[in-house]
């Protein structure tokens, strides 16, 4: 049961994970990531900042389109633990043309959260992305761009940093980090 294997993953302490399931294979501002096996992953928070980007993970993923997101299968009571589906993340700086056209990834001119200027951004833009609009906070939401791109909103800050994307065994790209 994967719930009950989060739960037993939020209660050990860093070290006696890692002595459990080896090595970590990924690590960011706010969380670890260690593979536990079977195409499995736990992402553990190590700060609120972790606790909200679990419990935000979790939502999207059962609320939204999972063909973009990682699948995030079971979550500890204490959101300090989502347990996920294993992508390869990518190691690149820069998307190629080809990766934008498959997520959606646009160069648009708008105003982030209302701000008072314009700027040009690039940002995930389409109805592919628009059930992220129910789960986005500060700093995501892109207002006022043109309506060719079928959408009023876009999103931006981790969402296109190639860092928070991965590579489903397809070779299907897949956002495994929204970051905060």
């Amino acid at each position: 049961d994967l719930n009950a294997l989060a739960e037993e993953i939020s209660k050990m302490k860093l070290v006696d994970i890692k002595e459990k399931y080896g090595k970590q294979v990924g690590k960011g501002s706010s969380r670890i990531v260690f593979r536990i096996g079977d195409g499995l992953v736990a992402k553990r928070a190590m700060n609120q900042l972790g606790l909200d980007q679990n419990d935000k993970e979790y939502d999207v993923s059962r609320w939204g389109d999972t063909d973009f997101v990682t699948k995030v299968y079971a979550i500890s009571r204490d959101y300090k633990v989502i347990i996920s589906e294993e992508v390869t993340p990518l190691r690149k700086s820069k998307f190629s043309q080809a990766e934008k056209d498959q997520i959606g990834m646009h160069t648009v001119t708008g105003r982030i959260d209302g701000q008072r200027y314009k700027g040009t951004y690039e940002a995930l833009v389409g109805e592919q992305w628009e059930f992220l609009g129910n789960f986005a906070h500060k700093g995501y939401i892109y207002l006022d761009i043109p309506n060719d791109f079928g959408s009023s909103v876009a999103f931006t800050g981790d969402f296109v940093r190639p860092s928070s994307w991965g590579k489903r065994k397809d070779g299907s790209l897949v956002l495994l980090d929204m970051g905060y």
